[in-house]
């Protein structure tokens, strides 16, 4: 996924999807995404890289997904809007966006081959209220590959 321009973005209400294939099942994936994401996630994606902890998933539909940093500080990522723990979990986000409509992050976790574990990730909710920080988001490849590090024990 390279960099998009805004005019680019501009064209493209379309989700932004990645996909892996990992040998964890899919519960391992699933709960290292959800419990485990502040180990993996780049805090330089967050509101501050120097304090951030930590991102907490309340852990039912209506719960909170919450950025926590060592001051106390906390940012309001979105809220659950699905929780079926080994194979899907969605979430609204206002992540990096300002104004507008907050979009919609949905992670399926399938049964892959051998064991594993495919991970479709899509980040849409794409719309003309929210459309201008779609660009800001052309990073979520190299976000993610911590993740499938993370789960490969590397």
């Amino acid at each position: 996924m390279g960099v998009m321009t805004r005019e680019e973005a501009a064209a493209d209400l379309g989700p932004i999807v990645e996909h892996y294939e990992l040998e964890a099942d899919p519960r391992t994936a699933f709960t290292a995404y959800v419990e485990r994401i502040g180990e993996w996630w780049d805090p330089r994606y967050t509101t501050n890289r120097n304090t951030f902890e930590t991102i907490v998933f309340e852990q039912h539909v209506g719960g909170a997904v919450t950025e926590v940093h060592s001051t106390g500080v906390t940012h309001d990522w979105g809220t659950v809007t699905a929780w079926e723990p080994g194979r899907r979990v969605a979430y609204t986000s206002r992540l990096g966006q300002h104004g507008g409509d907050a979009t919609i992050i949905t992670v399926r976790f399938q049964p892959g081959r051998g064991g594993g574990t495919t991970v479709r990730f899509e980040h849409g909710g794409w719309n003309a209220t929210n459309l201008h920080d779609r660009a800001k988001f052309a990073e979520w490849r190299a976000i993610l590959d911590r993740y499938a590090s993370l789960l490969r024990g590397r």
